[in-house]
């Protein structure tokens, strides 16, 4: 679907619940791709149910041990309950993948996957700490922990903020707790009346009725204290996490017209034109400023363009040095981060060349043919 899903306003919804026929949870994956959230908090951790089985008990203990060590001395006691918890729904897999292994890799893999939806290598986060740190602590290759870490969010279908794996202390701010959807609508259940909050806490849809536990005035904390876009630096825009290294970023991407090329939303911005955004989309491993595959998708120009532009949160250290581009028509310089052009081939043309190539192939295009003189001279 190329359109987004619109939110229910507070005003919407009252007198809306009235007629409210059916209500059920959100398809959080799907929503993460339409409105992504604009708070890091989390949801609540779901409490162990079946025991270990005999057989992958001993591989669990270790796991488990390792895990414990590394949260008490680097993050915190939430971090090792949640990492037990992943740990004990690997050893109940049929068959349990923790059999065949290394324990520090598995280890490894379960705080990498939960450091994933917990945003816990973002800098500005408590507890802290970069990927690297993390697969040392635990004795391992970042690329052995990174692909283990996958491996399990595939498992498991993880996703930054998914309620299943979030901290349980951000529970309240985490809005893929509290969309839900009222007869095909999305709206934010904090903002509802409170017969709508009711039916979706009797339903099991949210963890408990916001309104008795909204605080008098949530505006009331400072600016300082209140997220920032990492771009623009507003406080005041909705903001969400970037899918690619977790940092804030106006969720402004419906403001974009389409067709438009504007470079009005910092999330597009980022999204489309950096090397960060592309690295992660396309699935590569390790850090991005120092991805071959990276390197090789574009041309030089292109290249420290995506690194090195005012959408990056991190710019390209070291980035190479390229001959300008020419335009194959006039000769003159074209910038192709900045100029519009026209690529035909291995050529390069500006727009005011490209222009007029366009209407030249539009007028042969359209020219009539001569007339066929027929035999006999008629």
């Amino acid at each position: 679907m190329g359109w987004v899903l619109g939110m229910l306003s507070s005003e919407q919804a009252v007198g809306y619940h009235q007629t409210a026929k059916e209500m059920k949870p959100v398809d959080r994956r799907r929503l993460a791709s339409y409105n992504a959230p604009q708070f890091l908090q989390g949801a609540p951790a779901m409490p162990a149910k079946d025991k270990i089985p005999a057989a992958t008990q001993p591989y669990y203990d270790q796991i488990s041990a390792i895990t414990d060590t590394i949260c008490h001395e680097h993050l915190n006691e939430e971090y090792a309950a949640m990492c037990r918890k992943l740990a004990g729904a690997l050893a109940r897999k049929r068959p349990s993948p923790i059999v065949r292994g290394k324990p520090e890799i598995w280890a490894a893999g379960v705080l990498h996957a939960l450091g994933m939806v917990n945003f816990l290598f973002d800098s500005a986060q408590t507890p802290h700490v970069r990927s690297e740190e993390l697969s040392a602590f635990c004795g391992v290759a970042q690329s052995s922990m990174a692909a283990k870490s996958k491996l399990i969010r595939e498992m498991f279908d993880m996703m930054p903020l998914d309620p299943k794996w979030c901290l349980p202390s951000r529970i309240d701010s985490n809005p893929m707790v509290w969309y839900i959807m009222v007869n095909d609508y999305i709206i934010d259940v904090r903002t509802a009346p409170r017969e709508i909050q009711e039916k979706a806490y009797r339903l099991g849809l949210i963890p408990y009725i916001p309104a008795d536990r909204l605080p008098a005035d949530e505006s009331a904390a400072p600016a300082a204290d209140r997220p920032r876009c990492g771009l623009c630096g507003s406080t005041d825009k909705p903001l969400r996490r970037t899918a690619c290294c977790t940092h804030w970023v106006c969720d402004d991407e419906d403001q974009y017209v389409l067709f438009s090329f504007a470079h009005n939303s910092c999330a597009r911005n980022h999204n489309r034109y950096t090397l960060c955004s592309y690295h992660h989309n396309e699935g590569h491993a390790g850090a991005w400023q120092d991805c071959e595959q990276c390197r090789a998708s574009f041309e030089t120009e292109i290249y420290v363009y995506y690194g090195t532009n005012e959408y990056n949160f991190e710019t390209l250290p070291h980035p190479p040095a390229f001959e300008p581009t020419h335009c194959a028509g006039c000769g003159r310089v074209i910038s192709l981060g900045h100029d519009g052009y026209m690529q035909s081939g291995k050529d390069y043309f500006c727009q005011r060349c490209a222009n007029k190539r366009m209407q030249e192939t539009i007028r042969s295009e359209h020219a009539v043919p001569p007339r066929r003189r027929r035999r006999g001279g008629r």
